[in-house]
């Protein structure tokens, strides 16, 4: 998990690098386009050939891919126009809102307790917003919708997914969002198409490889271990955020950022340990 995440975080920094000089879209293009490399050869092999890269039911597959590459804009131009740092910050809301919309949607029940966790999450992205700031724009607003659409992504997997393999989520979801992003440009969306540089365009490769490895670690670490273990781990990114952030694009983190990420960590990080006792409480009566 701390590999996978780690490698996230270097794809994060190289696309906000990018970024300054091409459109997210053809970033993102080539990063998934590459990235079907590395979790094809990890499908093909873990799988033992061809159908551990089956899939069950296409229109699963296709409802979760339009959210995930609604997410994977939506981050990719946060990090794009905001510190990295704040931009996780942002992010680390997921367990939170997918706890919420779980009793929502599925009528999950969720303690008082976890309420007040998911309350204090989000008065920490309020902190980080700061409506009536200098630092909500479309950056932290992107960041917001893909939290919306990367918890609606895990949550059709969660409750729908049982029976497709592990590995046919990113390689048809990286697919499908590589399908939709040339038809966007080959349609003359926004920001079209740059020829790159070599050296940028190795750069861009690169990113997709690690994309395509930090995936297959990642669901490698939740196979693995319960997610209660293991998710605790992302936050790990926002030392790699911090650092890189400031190291590489000299941002420098904020009053704002130390005292609405503590919030959204600390909440998440209790809803999991909730989750954890939980699942132990259950298994125990059984």
């Amino acid at each position: 998990m701390v590999a996978g995440f780690s490698l996230y975080s270097a794809v994060d920094a190289l696309t906000k690098y990018l970024s300054l000089r091409y459109s997210i879209l053809q970033i993102l293009l080539i990063d998934t386009l590459v990235s079907l490399l590395p979790i094809t050869l990890i499908g093909f092999v873990h799988g033992k050939g061809w159908r551990g890269l089956s899939i069950r039911s296409l229109p699963l597959h296709s409802v979760r891919a339009m959210f995930g590459l609604g997410a994977m804009i939506l981050n990719l131009y946060a990090f794009a126009h905001m510190p990295l740092a704040d931009a996780y910050a942002i992010l680390f809301s997921g367990p939170l809102v997918m706890t919420a919309l779980s009793s929502l949607m599925f009528k999950e029940k969720v303690a008082p307790s976890a309420w007040a966790a998911i309350a204090g999450g989000f008065a920490g992205i309020l902190v980080m917003l700061r409506p009536s700031g200098p630092a909500i724009g479309t950056g932290a607003l992107s960041a917001v919708l893909g939290v919306l659409c990367f918890s609606f992504s895990a949550l059709i997997i969660r409750h729908f997914g049982q029976n497709e393999t592990p590995i046919s989520f990113p390689l048809y979801g990286n697919g499908t969002a590589a399908a939709a992003i040339a038809c966007l440009l080959a349609f003359g969306c926004p920001g079209g198409i740059v020829t790159p540089t070599q050296y940028d365009l190795g750069v861009n490769v690169v990113a997709g490889l690690i994309l395509g490895i930090a995936a297959t670690a990642v669901l490698a670490a939740f196979r693995a271990a319960p997610a209660s273990v293991v998710s605790p781990f992302q936050y790990y990114q926002m030392v790699w955020a911090v650092l890189l952030g400031w190291l590489i694009f000299g941002d420098t983190p904020t009053p704002f950022l130390g005292i609405g990420g503590s919030l959204i960590i600390g909440s998440g990080l209790y809803l999991l340990r909730t989750e954890n006792r939980r699942a132990q409480a259950n298994h125990s009566t059984k």
